[in-house]
C-alpha cells in the first residue's frame, strides 16, 4: 500500500531546505537507503561524542508511523516525519523542537544553531505548538524510553543514515549544549534510528 501523499512532501521539504541537487547531496551526505544496514548503524554510533551516555533505539516502520501520527494535523505530521529531529522534554512536556527543515544550510552541513537557538538551555524552539506534547506519547511507542533515574530533561534525537552528516551534527550540537550549561547529570538522551521507515518509504513510492 502506498503511503499518503504528505509523506512524499517530507522528502521534497528536505530537498528544498538542504539544497539537495546532485552536487549538494554529496556535500550534505544525503544517501538513498535500500535496506537497513547494521554495520552503518554501528559505525555511526562509534562516531558519537563519548562524554555523555545514550540509550539507542532502532525504530520499526510501524513505530515511526506512530511517531508521525502524534501530530494533530498535517503540518505537525510533516514535522514529526522529518529524518532528523531533536526534541527536548522538561518535566515530560515538549518544550523545544528542532528538525532538519528548520535549520539553515551551511557549506557542507546544517546549522542547528540557526538564530542562536542553541545559545541557551533549553534551546529556543524552532517551532511552537499550541498544545503541549507529553513524553508519554513516545513512551507508548518505544518501551525503551523509561527515564528510570527521573532526569529533569529528556532529549529524543531521531536520526537516519540517509542524512548521516546532518544526524551526527545534531547529536554533537545537543551534547555541546548540555555540556556548556552543565546539564549532563540532569539529562537523558535517546537516539532513535529511523532508517527502516525511510527504506520502506522509498520502496512503497518506487515506480
Amino acid at each position: 500500500m502506498r503511503k499518503p501523499k504528505f509523506y512524499i512532501i517530507i522528502i521534497f521539504v528536505l530537498a528544498f531546505f538542504t539544497g539537495c541537487s546532485f552536487i549538494l547531496s554529496n556535500l550534505y551526505g544525503v544517501k538513498q537507503l535500500k535496506q537497513f544496514n547494521q554495520k552503518d548503524y554501528e559505525s555511526f554510533l562509534a562516531k558519537l561524542p563519548a562524554s555523555v551516555s545514550y540509550t539507542t533505539i532502532i525504530s520499526s516502520e510501524e513505530q515511526y508511523n506512530q511517531v508521525i501520527a502524534i501530530g494533530k494535523n498535517k503540518s505537525q505530521q510533516n514535522d514529526f516525519g522529518q529524518p532528523v529531529q531533536i526534541l527536548y522534554f522538561e518535566s515530560e512536556l515538549l518544550e523545544s523542537f528542532h528538525a532538519n527543515c528548520y535549520a539553515k544550510g551551511s557549506i557542507s552541513n546544517l546549522n542547528w544553531n540557526t538564530d542562536k537557538r542553541f545559545s541557551t538551555f533549553l534551546p529556543m524552539t524552532a517551532m511552537e505548538y499550541e498544545e503541549k506534547i507529553h513524553l508519554d506519547l513516545y513512551k507508548k511507542i518505544f518501551p525503551e524510553i523509561q527515564n528510570l533515574h527521573e532526569k529533569k530533561y529528556v532529549v529524543l534525537i531521531f536520526w537516519s543514515n540517509m542524512l548521516r552528516k546532518v544526524s551526527l551534527s545534531a547529536v554533537e550540537t545537543v551534547v555541546e549544549n548540555i555540556k556548556q550549561f552543565d546539564e549532563i547529570d540532569n539529562t537523558a538522551i535517546y537516539l532513535i534510528n529511523s532508517d527502516k521507515f525511510f527504506v520502506a518509504l522509498s520502496k512503497n513510492n518506487s515506480p
